[in-house]
């Protein structure tokens, strides 16, 4: 009975089969293409069923549907198997356009920082004047070279002038003031001197005869004790003593009035005193008159070339220490025997960049060259603007035609960090990084594992991995197939 089973189930899955051929017969005929991509049925024949009964009818019999879920599976596994055989396909047209090959050679590898750079003076000044007043004379103009202690500005000069000259006779007053002064105190002196003598003479007169005429009464004295004198003559050199006694003390009195005379001639050195001061006053007034008139004669103050000319013969000029305002300029000089470059590198290239690295300028007005050039300043301290933090970096120029440069001249500057001189060589976009792996895609094909060294803007040193004359591939370059252009949405190619 189990054999049985087995063979109806094998008979029903058989007489299915059957039955999916017939119904695809029926439904099929002759097909031709109509040249358009669709397909339509020219002939429909009917082809008699293994269900047919005898009187024409067909049995009833129900049909299984999983044949025909089973026959789309089919298709569309066929269908996805094309599409990858398409793509497959597609990517294995990509070719390599002979332009993407180059041949590994010797050169030089740069690693450079590019920065834009504005020309500068060695030195520039603004000439601007201490004197107010209108410029009576103007001998340079632009561009005109100057020299050191060479006439650049003369201003009217009246006002200053007449200043000096009221000063001047201020000085001379004082300055007869101070010799007055000087002949008071000499005659004093003079005076006191001979007063001393005269005094002290008289003093030394006026002691002795009043010790004679003392001793002279003494002795009249003894003479009326001895009835030997008359009292009258005792009285007379009484007399005469307290006479010479009285004019000793006159003339003591006298030496002391001369130390009144003393203090007269300390004032009159004090007067002389005050009327050096008051010379050395006014002489401090008239040099600074004077000072004042020189300022309306402005000359260089350096070697230069006249930059900017800011007035013109009777402008009126202001001095620049008056007011808040600095004064008037009148011109620029510019020291033109050094010239510089002020380059901004921003704080991310500053790591390699070093005081004495070469440089290199180019600027609009010459593109057909470049002029040779050397840090020599580096700022320590950056300027933030808009959140971006760049550094001053001083560049001398040392170009042989650097006169060909001129102030406020905007160029590009190329530091130059590294040089590797007559290495092997490839171009920055054969490099491959991936993985931690450094390779090239060769020519011939396959991939080449390479030790790379100084990494330039362009190319890029090769250490190991590849020899000179070897072709490396820039980038693979698929042309289009008309798959490809199908699967990028563009119509296929031709």
């Amino acid at each position: 009975m189990a054999r049985d089973g087995d063979d109806d189930g094998f008979t029903t899955l058989m007489d299915a089969w059957r039955w999916h051929d017939d119904e695809r017969n029926a439904v099929s005929g002759e097909q031709q293409s109509t040249g358009n991509g669709k397909f339509s049925a020219v002939a429909m024949v009917p082809t008699p069923s293994r269900y047919a009964r005898a009187d024409g009818r067909v049995a009833a019999r129900k049909r299984p549907r999983w044949p025909y879920w089973i026959a789309v599976a089919a298709i569309a596994l066929v269908g996805a198997a094309l599409t990858w055989r398409h793509h497959t396909g597609a990517t294995a047209a990509a070719i390599i356009d002979p332009a993407g090959i180059v041949a590994v050679t010797k050169g030089d590898v740069e690693k450079s920082v590019e920065s834009a750079g504005t020309v500068v003076a060695n030195l520039e000044v603004d000439i601007k004047c201490r004197a107010s007043g209108a410029v009576t004379k103007l001998p340079f103009d632009i561009s005109q070279k100057v020299k050191a202690g060479e006439l650049l500005c003369q201003i009217d000069p009246t006002d200053e002038q007449l200043a000096v000259r009221l000063q001047e006779a201020a000085v001379a007053q004082s300055t007869a003031k101070l010799a007055q002064a000087k002949d008071n105190l000499e005659q004093a002196e003079q005076n006191l001197v001979t007063t001393r003598r005269k005094d002290e003479s008289a003093l030394t007169s006026a002691k002795v005869k009043a010790a004679n005429l003392r001793a002279k009464a003494e002795r009249q004295k003894q003479l009326i004790a001895q009835h030997l004198g008359s009292r009258e003559d005792y009285e007379t050199a009484q007399t005469e003593a307290a006479s010479a006694e009285a004019d000793q003390r006159s003339a003591e009195i006298a030496i002391d009035e001369l130390r009144q005379q003393e203090i007269q001639i300390e004032y009159k050195k004090q007067d002389i005193k005050t009327a050096e001061a008051q010379l050395q006053s006014e002489q401090v007034n008239l040099d600074t008159q004077q000072q004042q008139l020189s300022y309306t004669t402005v000359t260089a103050p350096i070697d230069g070339t006249v930059a900017a000319l800011d007035v013109q013969l009777g402008s009126m000029v202001a001095s620049g220490t008056l007011g808040f305002s600095g004064g008037t300029t009148i011109m620029t000089l510019s020291d033109l025997s050094r010239m510089f470059v002020t380059a901004t590198v921003d704080q991310s290239d500053m790591g390699g960049v070093r005081v004495g690295q070469e440089a290199r300028i180019a600027v609009d007005s010459y593109p057909e060259r470049s002029f040779r050039g050397r840090i020599v300043r580096l700022a320590v301290k950056g300027t933030s603007s808009s959140n971006i933090v760049t550094f001053e970096v001083r560049i001398e120029v040392l170009d042989e035609r650097r006169d060909l440069l001129k102030p406020q001249m905007t160029g590009n500057v190329t530091i130059v960090e590294d040089t590797r001189r007559n290495v092997l060589t490839v171009p920055t976009s054969a490099i491959i990084h991936e993985n931690g792996r450094t390779f090239l895609k060769l020519a011939s094909g396959g991939q080449r594992a390479v030790m790379t060294g100084l990494e330039g803007s362009e190319t890029v040193e090769v250490i190991t991995g590849v020899s000179e004359g070897d072709h490396v591939v820039l980038g693979s370059v698929e042309l289009p197939t008309k798959w490809k252009s199908r699967d990028e949405g563009g119509p296929p190619q031709p």
